[in-house]
């Protein structure tokens, strides 16, 4: 894979269970995932994200809270960034409210990194796609 075939924006999701309200949150995940493919069209960024939901669950509990920093590949310039979603009851709004929350909090975490990093003062081009998945 070349650094022109890294999209500025992706999302993963890991299902830590196989039962149906571990699948309806990893189907909101993917739908939301479909949306910024269509949003991150022709966006670059001098860093690449990859949000990757992690769903907790009897199989694969998670092991940590909130958002983390994962792997960093300077080759391709993509920032792994982990979000730790809890497998509780809820209907389809709130867990895309929950979702897009996480990834707006990825966005910062990203932000925070590439600072830190001196690689960005900031990243508008994933803050941008975020916003637009929002509206």
């Amino acid at each position: 894979m070349t650094d022109e075939e890294v999209p500025a924006l992706s999302i993963g999701v890991v299902s830590g269970d196989s039962d149906s309200r571990n699948r309806a949150w990893g189907d909101s995940a993917m739908a939301i995932a479909r949306r910024v493919m269509e949003v991150r069209a022709g966006k670059e960024s001098p860093l690449k994200l990859n949000v990757i939901y992690h769903i907790d669950g009897r199989l694969a509990p998670n092991e940590f809270e909130g958002v983390r920093t994962g792997r960093f590949s300077k080759k391709l310039m993509l920032l792994a960034v982990q979000v730790a979603v809890r497998d509780t009851e809820a209907e389809e709004p709130e867990r895309t409210a929950t979702l897009l929350a996480g990834l707006a909090q990825a966005v910062e975490q990203a932000e925070v990194w590439a600072r830190r990093k001196r690689m960005a003062d900031s990243l508008p081009e994933l803050r941008d796609i975020a916003s637009n998945l929002c509206s």
